[in-house]
């Protein structure tokens, strides 16, 4: 009875060895025997990407609304919270942009965020030509699995666009 006892302890020794060692050796054999890659973590950060579509505008309560197409390439969900950006035509100030509501933006996904245009210098922007293009440079403050992110964003406007939306001028 005693040697019974004893020969099932050791078969479960022996399975409980087998269970611990075999992930370790199945780990150690795909690093290539390598420990120091075994050890090293692999991490590869998601990417932040966007594709810019289609631009039009139009006027409500006598402001310009730029409305772009915006496709979200990351592989994350991201949140648009806020856009503020300064519309340059050469290396002068023609007026600022701002994000008019935040948008939710799902990877893969497209969606079209709406641009408030103000505090247009309409002296500088008669003096460009309509073949022009205007240039809007700022920052997204993005929201990404709740962490904020700065992502910067530089766009082309032309001049048509604007004064075809202000009416002529």
């Amino acid at each position: 009875m005693v040697f019974g006892l004893n020969k099932r302890v050791v078969i479960v020794k022996i399975f409980e060895a087998v269970v611990i060692l075999l992930p370790i050796i199945y780990g150690v054999t795909v690093a290539g025997w390598d420990l120091q890659e075994l050890a090293s973590p692999v991490y590869t950060p998601p990417e932040i990407g966007f594709s810019l579509g289609d631009l039009t505008s139009f006027l409500r309560n006598d402001n310009v609304i730029l409305n772009v197409s915006i496709t979200n390439d990351s592989s994350l969900t991201v949140d648009v919270e806020a856009f503020n950006a300064a519309i340059v035509y050469k290396n002068a100030n023609v007026g600022e942009v701002y994000l008019e509501a935040p948008v939710h933006i799902a990877s893969g996904e497209e969606t079209n965020i709406l641009l408030a245009v103000d505090n247009v210098d309409l002296t500088l922007l008669n003096l460009a030509d309509v073949d022009e293009v205007l240039n809007l440079q700022g920052n997204l403050i993005l929201v990404m699995q709740g962490v904020q992110v700065s992502a910067p964003l530089n766009m082309e406007v032309p001049v048509k666009t604007l004064i075809e939306t202000l009416g002529g001028m």
